[in-house]
């Protein structure tokens, strides 16, 4: 699919393209007006425009000159833009060595200290700051949770090179850290409407000879650093050698982040005005990050309950707390309209109904059972998943029951856990449980839940850089950039469901042993999924500046002022890379576990990964007192592989060890061998204007960029028909995914996007002093991947709109510098989590629900049996999948290209800054921000499809199929007959014969749809989650020059924040049920629990000593940080229901203190 655009909102930007250009190419030519060609040929060392020029004024926290406004090393009070420019004394002052260790101190700018995305999934939260698994993507961890204006994560740059944001900056080789706030063309037409994060990375520096040694320990962890800078050859060649070491620990333990990082950087200059540049970054980092919100409190309700526990040989519950023993029909032989299965104990309205316990999920039938220690058990957790049909004398199952008890008996043996409490009656759909908060069954301060979540990264960076002055006032620079990027990813915990901690409830086995987890606590993952994925990015780059100067004329042509341009060409190639596999059972292993009639589209991936982990926090019962085990890994990597399942054999009535083998599989799902290509190549042209003797400064960009992508896809390909299961999986290569090599290069055609952007700013000096500022500029976003709206149409490109204007001041010879800034930031049509998660359920109408209903049908019309124990286990037949497809009006494999949808995102606010040095040893640094963010345009398809398919889901039916049928759990029925009044399919449960039962589709599309897109649609206009309005930071550092304090240092900083958005109450109608959200009614984390001074205040301090050692060759200094002086490991509410109950909190961080040495000579 190919289209172009050819946008910009501004109008004389459409002008100045071809005027850049032709005046770069009036640069080249020889000088209208030269000036004398006398001028000495001194081989003085001139530094280009590409490069940042230290001034006499950069001092403590402030530096004058950045390349972040044009390219062009420009004065900071010459550019419009909203610019930052963070120096290296205030990130060792604060100790800061990372982008989130930064953004606590600047204006509008969040990490992940001090910011937790919110991001519901199946009843909880995600955890995407201690790591979190996607269905197709980049996970989410502490590196990507940041964002500034309050809208999405920013861009990041090195050297102003589009950089990867999965490798972190680290200040071991960073000279600068320079935050654009909204939009900036001139650096990246394509890219966030939040905003552009650089870093400027060291290369040798000539005429410079230092090596520096640092040493942290700390209550955070150990990290030390080694750098050198060496000139060399009369000053033509400098190289620069760095490496870092740093281990963090965390007080929940087992966890760990260890980094390490080389460098080494040469400048050299070989020829008269000309320099060369080159970079190498060898990057690797292993992470188990500790859980940073809490998990869904599985116990209290269990505790409130009396303790209810079960015992599966007598078929009882027992109260621990009182000694009473409950007898319990568990059958599945009751009589239409009895409770039956699991609703006996489950249901409400059942009289036999226990609260506090429930059994485990049916259908996963064999589970590991993990301890703290490494140690594990395998078992079957109810043995009539695999009850054959017939025994060996072709008796049937029911007729072989009714003659055996044993065997009966053990057919209905279940294993119980304890449960989360139930939906209160007054709520909707849009419920979540709430988490533990009681210290004596978890401390927080001290275990890891999700210890058995890893990751491991390593990348390299490349860059070389070639500069020359051509004449005088004309310059050039080329250069390379490469960045490779790998990583090895394994979040289980949290993937499928949110991490939830529940209790052991059994007092036997399945085979009636004792249990040896009995009343232990434990967290249970499912389906788990490894993912291997990796980024390689290549830019090159050109770029030609030429300044023209007529205030050195005598006359009138000096009121032409001076004249900065610059021209870029820029051209980008990414390949983005995943590949998801999941742990199933693979051969050999005996029957049940992989099947011996494997049928027609069966797959390792799909058919045997229903593998549950069952994860135990230590051995002390009701309490947890260990971290999730972290040995037990992956299956051919470095985990079991071979094991086997105590399992009961139906023929012998004995229990036996069944071997089974444990693979990572590829799998197809969710993107998961997918593959995004893409090239941007990009035309910019800057003019940069000075006019009366610098009072008024203008800058003038306009930016075109031609994106092409393609995505690899299993779906239909031009006249190519959608790869099949047999196909992908064919028995040849014993049902894995076959030819992978060959599915990573089965690419679409190339998606094709051309936008021009621009850039216009103006700074006006009516004073020397007083600077006023307007500036106005675009970009556009580029999906990560090709993506079509529900009807298979392209969407709208996500774009970036940013205006900002404010005022500036510059006082007592430059020690006073203040700048306040007004902005209001669009992102436009941006494809974000919300609006997909909504599609989503949009599209499980017909994906789950609708397919589900036709595959039974189906089934039903080709003689499978609902009562049957393998009821819909064999995989369709390509005739059946045929049928399928009739009966819902669509491909079977509907949608088979990637779907999202859209939204819009306004942030508007302001940014102060104030820098005031009065004296050189004393730096002193203010910010105050407000910023209110509110989304809209969401989900714009929804009316019209639903308005499409409710025709199409009103009217399926199957006629010859009437009534309802009894599943394999007697009494439990299924209905087909008509699609949106049935039940028993997809989504929608079998009807468990209560009488205070209504679930079907029509009230699935009520509850789950309908309902969750109209609540999000009611917060349109309203701020997000997680919204703080403001936030001020005040740092401070004074050095003692004399006295008996000479060479002391003291500082510190005092950072607030206001209070946040956790939730809007809800509208209850007369009954007291809920039916709307209230957007005019926000819940703040200081409603809740939040305490303005303990929680939203932080204070840190600093004491610093300066010495000499080796007759003051070396200098060296020790310094003590304390960041955030009076915190604990308190919680935090971060998300509330409508009802004002907080449902999750954040671990806020403790107290950091660390002790740095530092060594320089």
């Amino acid at each position: 699919m190919q289209y172009t655009m050819t946008t910009c909102k501004i109008p004389l930007c459409k002008k100045l393209l071809p005027f850049a250009s032709l005046s770069l190419l009036l640069a080249a030519a020889p000088h209208a007006w030269s000036q004398s060609d006398s001028e000495e040929d001194d081989e003085v060392f001139e530094l280009s425009p590409f490069e940042v020029r230290s001034s006499e004024d950069d001092i403590g926290y402030y530096a004058s000159n950045t390349l972040a406004g044009s390219r062009l090393n420009t004065n900071i009070e010459d550019l419009a833009s909203p610019i930052t420019v963070v120096t290296k004394q205030q990130m060792q002052d604060t100790g800061a060595t990372s982008f989130n260790e930064v953004f606590l101190y600047e204006a509008n700018t969040e990490g992940a200290l001090n910011y937790t995305p919110i991001e519901l999934n199946r009843g909880g939260l995600k955890d995407n700051v201690g790591g979190s698994a996607t269905n197709g993507g980049v996970s989410a961890t502490a590196t990507t949770a940041n964002r500034v204006r309050g809208l999405t994560a920013p861009d990041f740059g090195w050297n102003y090179y589009p950089s990867l944001a999965r490798i972190p900056a680290d200040a071991y080789n960073v000279r600068s850290i320079e935050i654009n706030r909204g939009p900036n063309s001139i650096l990246f037409g394509l890219g966030s409407p939040a905003g552009i994060v650089n870093q400027s990375v060291g290369y040798g520096v000539l005429g410079d000879d230092q090596t520096d040694l640092q040493f942290r320990v700390g209550t955070d962890g150990v990290r030390t650093s080694a750098s050198t800078n060496q000139s060399m050859l009369d000053d033509r060649l400098a190289v620069f050698v760095a490496g870092v070491y740093d281990e963090k620990e965390f007080s929940r333990k087992p966890s760990q982040d260890i980094q390490r990082r080389a460098t080494i950087g040469v400048t050299a200059n070989p020829w008269k005005g000309g320099t060369i540049k080159a970079f190498f970054e060898k990057y690797s980092r292993d992470q188990r990050l500790p859980n940073y919100i809490m998990p869904r409190d599985g116990i209290t309700p269990w505790l409130e309950a009396g303790r209810p526990v079960w015992d599966t040989v007598n078929q009882q519950i027992e109260y621990l707390d009182t000694g009473e023993i409950v007898p319990f029909n568990y059958t599945y032989n009751a009589e239409a309209g009895d409770f039956t299965g699991d609703s006996v104990l489950t249901n409400l309205d059942s009289p036999q109904y226990v609260p506090g316990i429930g059994f485990t999920a049916y259908g996963r039938s064999g589970v590991i059972r993990m301890q703290s220690d490494g140690s594990f058990d395998f078992i079957q957790r109810q043995a009539n998943q695999h009850f054959p049909d017939f025994d060996a004398m072709g008796t049937t199952r029911d007729a072989w029951l009714a003659e055996d008890p044993a065997r009966a008996a053990m057919f209905s043996r279940r294993l119980t856990q304890s449960v989360l409490p139930p939906t209160p009656d007054n709520f909707a759909s849009n419920w979540t449980a709430p988490a533990i908060t009681d210290k004596a069954l978890y401390d927080w301060t001290e275990v890891n839940l999700q210890a058995t979540n890893f990751g491991e990264f390593n990348a390299e960076t490349y860059n070389i850089e070639f500069e020359q002055k051509i004449i005088e006032d004309l310059y050039f620079t080329a250069g390379w950039f490469r960045q490779n990027y790998k990583a090895f990813e394994f979040y289980p915990m949290g993937q499928q469901a949110p991490v939830t901690v529940y209790i052991d409830t059994n007092k036997y086995d399945i085979d009636g042993s004792p249990i040896p987890n009995y009343l232990l606590p434990y967290a249970e993952d499912y389906q788990q999924d490894l993912v291997r994925s990796g980024h390689d990015r290549d830019v090159v780059r050109a770029m030609l500046a030429y300044e023209k100067d007529f205030t050195k004329y005598d006359g009138w042509m000096k009121w032409f002022g001076r004249h900065r341009l610059m021209g870029l060409y820029q051209w980008q190639e990414d390949y983005d890379y995943y590949n998801r596999h999941r742990i199933a059972f693979v051969e050999p292993s005996v029957d049940p576990w992989v099947t011996d009639d494997k049928g027609e589209n069966f797959r390792y991936a799909n058919d045997t990964s229903k593998i549950p982990r069952n994860l135990y926090y230590g051995s002390t019962q009701m309490r947890i007192t260990a971290g999730s085990d972290t040995s037990f890994g992956v299956p051919g990597y470095g985990g079991v592989t071979d094991t086997s399942i105590r399992a009961y054999n139906w023929e012998t009535g004995q229990f036996q060890a069944d071997p089974v083998t444990l693979e990572a599989v590829h799998y197809d799902a969710g993107n998961g061998v997918g593959v995004q290509h893409s090239q941007i190549e990009s035309y910019a042209g800057v003019l940069q204007s000075f006019f009366l003797d610098d009072r008024i400064v203008t800058t003038l960009g306009i930016r075109n960029d031609e994106w092409k992508a393609q995505a690899n896809t299993l779906g239909v390909l031009g006249d190519e028909p959608a790869l099949t299961t047999s196909e992908l999986y064919p028995p040849s290569n014993d049902y894995r995914l076959a030819n992978v090599d060959k599915l990573r290069e089965r690419f679409m055609p190339y998606e094709t996007i051309e936008q021009t952007t621009s850039t216009v700013g103006i700074v006006v000096k009516p004073l020397s002093w007083l600077h006023l500022h307007y500036n106005n500029s675009e970009n556009f976003s580029p999906p990560p991947s090709q993506a079509f709206s529900i009807y298979g149409n392209t969407l709208p490109i996500p774009s970036g709109e940013g205006e900002d204007y404010g005022v500036s001041i510059n006082m007592f010879d430059n020690k006073l510098i203040a700048r306040l800034n007004f902005f209001e930031t669009k992102s436009i049509a941006e494809r974000a989590g919300q609006a997909t998660t909504l599609l989503d359920r949009t599209a499980r109408m017909d994906t789950a629900n609708l397919r589900g209903w036709a595959e039974t049908v189906v089934r039903i019309r080709s003689g499978e049996d609902p009562s049957d124990e393998d009821f819909r286990e064999a995989s369709l037949t390509d005739a059946q999948i045929a049928q399928v497809e009739e009966l819902t009006g669509q491909p079977y494999t509907w949608p088979d290209f990637p779907v999202a949808s859209t939204q819009t995102n306004t942030a508007e606010g302001f940014e102060f800054e104030l820098i005031y040095n009065p004296m050189q040893n004393w730096n002193i640094k203010f910010v105050f921000a407000k910023q209110e963010t509110a989304y809209d345009s969401i989900l714009p398809e929804y009316e019209p499809w639903i308005a499409d398919r409710m025709e199409v889901w009103q009217s399926a039916s199957a006629p010859d199929l009437a009534g309802e049928y009894e599943t394999s759990t007697p009494g439990n029925t299924i209905n087909v007959e008509n699609f949106w009044t049935g039940w028993g399919f997809g989504e929608i449960p079998n009807h468990p014969n209560s009488t205070e039962w209504n679930q079907d589709v029509a009230t699935y599309f009520d509850q789950v749809v309908d309902a969750i897109v109209a609540e999000a649609r009611q917060l349109e206009g309203a701020a997000p989650y997680g919204q703080r309005e403001w936030r001020a930071n005040l740092i401070t550092n004074y050095r003692f020059t004399e006295g008996m304090f000479e060479n002391f240092s003291v500082g510190g900083a005092i950072r607030t924040e206001a209070k946040a958005i956790v939730g809007y109450h809800g509208l209850v109608n007369e009954e007291g049920q809920y039916y709307q959200t209230d957007a005019n009614r926000p819940i703040y984390d200081t409603d809740v629990g939040a305490d303005r001074w303990d929680d939203l205040t932080h204070i840190d301090l600093w004491f610093k000593y300066d010495f000499q050692l080796n007759n003051g060759k070396i200098n060296a200094s020790i310094q003590l940080n304390i960041r955030d002086v009076f915190a604990e490991e308190d919680l935090v509410p971060i998300y509330a229901n409508w009802d004002g109950t907080v449902a999750n909190y954040r671990i806020s961080e403790p107290r950091q203190i660390f002790l740095t040495t530092n060594l320089s000579f």
